[in-house]
């Protein structure tokens, strides 16, 4: 009998610590980027939150949004792309201060087939909820996406980390992108905020990390919560540190598309207001937001008082006539030195003997803009035995940082019509590496 009461008892205590603990809903073992889940963690757009499930943001709806009505809103004109079931509430503080600048902003389903005719800037958001869209994009919705671009229209895509981003990833490949990872981590720039398992998911992004655009200008600091990153680097306008994970990857793209613009960034909470986690708030993200989108307005051929658009072709032709931009190397990996002082690379350049009028030089990793280089430890050009320019990377000793890299004019002057050496020098021994560089012009 004293056994049978006992068991009872064993019973009934375990029936209610399963009602006051109840199971958590099974998560998928790793996400892409070696996460793995736990009982206590749920997985988001911006990487781990704990005490289960995500609080939907259309408990607390700040903004609502009808379908864009041509009729009736003046112009600039933004549409907040549904198809998907994106929320709007998701980044109210951005759709707010939009208005407030005197944007009209109204939803777009892309499931019609079609974009109404006055929207001047679409916004694709890669979460619905700070979780996974509805669907994927498709292909097809890609292509419309780019021929609507293409047209003369600036197109704001936010894609995602991990498994997230392959909801988006139709719409980057419409462009000749690929989101790659994964997360970006980063361990000596993040936000100690950031989800416990990893904080170094939720990236800071300083100066270093930027190339000259509108929609960075005055920025001195830009937060990503759980980034992937692009492949290939061409008009990156933010890429991380070499100490990152990966090292000098770009992460936010920006570029001209046939009459319309595109700004491209890997991940969906950096404007986003999420009920409080999101990025909006965070480093000046609002302000990069800001500027990104008069940068996409301003950029269109419907704006008049733009001259953006003409300066790709007068730069392509007297570009063309000039032989610049000069490639002067590949990306290299990083590897062990051989040997301390080791030269690591070498090629030699002619440099053309007219040089374009005014404007300036730049060592640079696009070929059609300004944008941060680095070689482990030094980059030197030598004419005739004689070192005519050297930077170095990693000043006193510190650790080895990208940067913009000027050419002085008198310095091109005196190279001009000449076949010049460029080599790749280590100093301070360790490992040796480069990203891809070239010798451009810029008006």
């Amino acid at each position: 009998m004293f056994s049978q009461r006992r068991f009872l008892i064993i019973l009934l205590t375990i029936g209610w610590f399963c009602i006051l603990n109840p199971v958590a809903a099974q998560e998928p073992g790793r996400d892409g980027d070696d996460q793995f889940s736990t009982s206590s963690l749920e997985l988001t757009g911006s990487g781990w939150i704990e005490g289960g499930p995500y609080r939907s943001a259309s408990a607390a709806a700040t903004v609502v949004l009808d379908p864009v009505d041509c009729k009736g809103m003046s112009s600039p004109v933004v549409g907040y792309e549904v198809s998907k079931e994106q929320d709007p509430n998701d980044v109210a503080g951005f759709i707010n201060n939009l208005t407030t600048n005197g944007f009209s902003v109204g939803t777009v389903d892309i499931n019609l087939a079609t974009i109404p005719p006055c929207v001047d800037i679409l916004i694709v958001h890669g979460l619905a909820h700070n979780s996974h869209l509805a669907a994927a994009y498709s292909q097809d919705e890609g292509n419309l996406l780019k021929n609507w671009t293409a047209d003369g229209h600036g197109l704001m895509l936010n894609g995602d980390w991990g498994a997230f981003k392959t909801e988006t990833q139709a719409l980057f490949e419409a462009f000749g992108y690929s989101q790659l990872g994964g997360a970006v981590r980063d361990p000596t720039d993040f936000d100690p905020a950031g989800p416990t398992i990893d904080p170094t998911i939720w990236v800071i992004y300083q100066t270093d990390n930027f190339t000259g655009h509108p929609g960075l200008a005055g920025v001195t600091a830009l937060q990503l919560q759980a980034g992937s990153w692009l492949t290939p680097a061409n008009n990156a306008i933010v890429t991380t540190d070499v100490d990152a994970n990966p090292a000098l990857a770009p992460v936010m793209a920006a570029f001209d598309h046939d009459a319309g613009c595109v700004a491209l960034t890997t991940d969906s909470n950096w404007y986003a207001t999420d009920n409080g986690i999101g990025g909006y708030a965070k480093q000046d993200n609002a302000k990069v937001a800001s500027q990104m989108m008069a940068w996409l307005n301003d950029c269109s051929p419907l704006a008049p008082t733009s001259t953006k658009l003409f300066l790709p072709l007068i730069l392509r032709t007297f570009s063309q006539r000039t032989s610049f931009p000069l490639f002067i190397g590949p990306a290299i990996p990083s590897r062990p030195i051989a040997f301390q002082g080791e030269v690591f690379y070498t090629t030699s350049v002619q440099i053309p003997s007219s040089l374009p009028v005014g404007g300036k030089f730049y060592f640079s990793s696009e070929p059609d803009r300004v944008s941060p280089v680095v070689v482990d430890d030094d980059l030197v050009v030598q004419q005739d035995s004689l070192n005519r320019f050297i930077y170095h990377f990693s000043p006193g000793g510190r650790p080895v940082q990208p940067a913009i890299v000027e050419v002085p004019r008198a310095t091109m002057e005196q190279m001009a019509g000449q076949t010049v050496i460029v080599k790749y020098r280590d100093v301070y021994a360790g490992v040796i590496y480069a990203s891809e560089i070239r010798l451009i012009w810029t008006p």
